[in-house]
């Protein structure tokens, strides 16, 4: 019987024996900052989810990877460890296979994977971490979603309404752990998984600290968001055709003391682990698509962020503001928002998409200044955004160039004849054709090798 990738990932979690575990205290340090409240995470559920990433929920997964169920003792949780065993023995497997197999449909240029969070840049370390080997530092990973592990019987989203102070304090600690972990990896998403649930958690940052934050010192490695056109195009599509990882936007470790920072209430969804089965969120399901958001999509931590399932305008493209998709025709009934400068950049509904014929195929238009006077490289996202209104009518070049290595750094001549020094990181893969792509404002450079 053909199976879908969906079908794997709301098939039945493995079993689990918790009655071993015993009561007990949670994790905790004077560097986190306190989550006080949190508040239901509204949009993520099962129709967006299907209706944002359905071109791989949908594809058909016949040989998913078959994990042995092991023996009677390994299914008994005695503590966080005895559970993080569990996970990535018989849960975690099927995730990063439906990224594998995701990674085949769709033609990305790597794949993601939660693993250990000791392989990654950052505080802790977490429990868990999403991953890509196209995201790496030395030997160490950037964690595009962190996630912790806790025990239900020591801690419990419902404990969040407790009227008992003692167990306020106790939930408030998971979420200000994740949080903490998300702030210094400067991520919007992260994760707890108990023996119960799994809670999904979307970090922002208070409005009125987000101009201080941006002039903070970040050691970041800075990239632009690359989508993939899902439409045929007679100009840069062509050389842009690639998701998701080339999607990422880089993480990057914001300011040296993030405690000068307020944060809002943390948004969540909870999840049963007992839930199977289509028509509802399951545990297999949210971690695959929240890796996604992580991964595919612009993930950074911000102070507002648009409806999950939205599309903004870039030019004459249409770009899907979670998943990265790039088309030039707007679905029907597709929800078109834009940032309002007036309002500090929140997002505000523009119009509900009509007909998909009312899009007009005119070539990808970028303006302004050719942005290649420095080393800042291709991640010059916030000036995009910010000008988007100049992008209209110029058409950018695509340039062939040969890229070298010089003092760590790949340098390569651009159109006006001057050396300009990048970091790989600053560069994205490219299917078709193959070979690797760093944009400007005016130019796109394909180089067919980094050295």
């Amino acid at each position: 019987m053909t199976q879908t990738i969906l079908d794997v990932l709301v098939s039945p979690n493995p079993e689990l024996d918790s009655s071993f575990v015993t009561e007990g205290t949670n994790t905790t340090s004077q560097e986190w900052l306190p989550v006080t409240a949190w508040q239901p995470w509204t949009d993520l559920n099962y129709d967006d989810l299907l209706s944002m990433f359905g071109n791989s929920l949908f594809a058909e997964w016949n040989n998913p990877p078959v994990t042995h169920q092991g023996w009677e003792d390994d299914h008994r949780i005695h503590s966080e460890k005895c559970l993080d065993l569990f996970l990535a023995k018989f849960l975690f497997p099927t995730v990063n296979g439906a990224f594998r197999r995701a990674s085949e449909v769709l033609g990305w240029a790597g794949t993601f994977y939660i693993g250990s969070g000791s392989c990654c840049y950052g505080t802790g370390p977490p429990d868990w971490g999403l991953v890509s080997d196209q995201y790496m530092d030395g030997n160490k990973h950037w964690n595009l979603m962190p996630g912790d592990t806790k025990l239900h019987a020591k801690w419990r989203p419902s404990m969040a309404g407790s009227k008992d102070p003692y167990m306020r304090q106790q939930w408030s600690l998971a979420p200000s752990q994740v949080q903490w972990y998300a702030i210094n990896a400067d991520r919007a998403v992260g994760f707890i998984i108990t023996d119960e649930n799994l809670v999904a958690l979307r970090f922002s940052k208070e409005p009125d600290t987000q101009s201080s934050a941006n002039t903070r010192p970040r050691r970041a490695v800075s990239q632009q968001l690359h989508q993939r056109v899902a439409s045929g195009s007679t100009d840069i599509s062509s050389v842009l055709d690639s998701m998701s990882l080339d999607s990422f936007e880089e993480g990057s470790y914001i300011d040296n003391n993030p405690q000068n920072v307020e944060y809002q209430p943390p948004e969540y969804v909870v999840v049963p682990w007992a839930a199977q089965g289509r028509g509802q969120l399951t545990i297999k399901l949210v971690l695959y698509c929240l890796g996604l958001m992580a991964g595919g999509g612009p993930g950074n931590l911000r102070h507002d962020y648009p409806p999950l399932n939205s599309w903004r305008q870039e030019g004459d493209y249409f770009i899907h503001n979670t998943s990265g998709l790039m088309v030039k025709t707007l679905p029907r009934d597709a929800l078109l928002v834009d940032p309002n400068p007036a309002a500090s950049g929140e997002y505000q509904p523009q119009q509900e998409a009509g007909p998909s014929k009312a899009a007009q195929e005119q070539d990808f238009a970028e303006g302004g200044g050719d942005g290649e006077g420095g080393s800042k490289g291709a991640g010059e996202g916030e000036g995009r955004e910010a000008s988007r209104e100049g992008h209209r009518k110029e058409k950018r070049e695509v340039r062939s160039v040969k890229v070298t290595k010089k003092h760590g750094h790949y340098s390569f001549t651009n159109a006006n004849g001057k050396e300009i020094k990048t970091k790989r990181a600053d560069w994205a893969r490219s299917t078709d054709p193959d070979g690797w792509v760093y944009e400007t404002s005016k130019h796109v450079y394909f180089a067919e090798r980094l050295p």
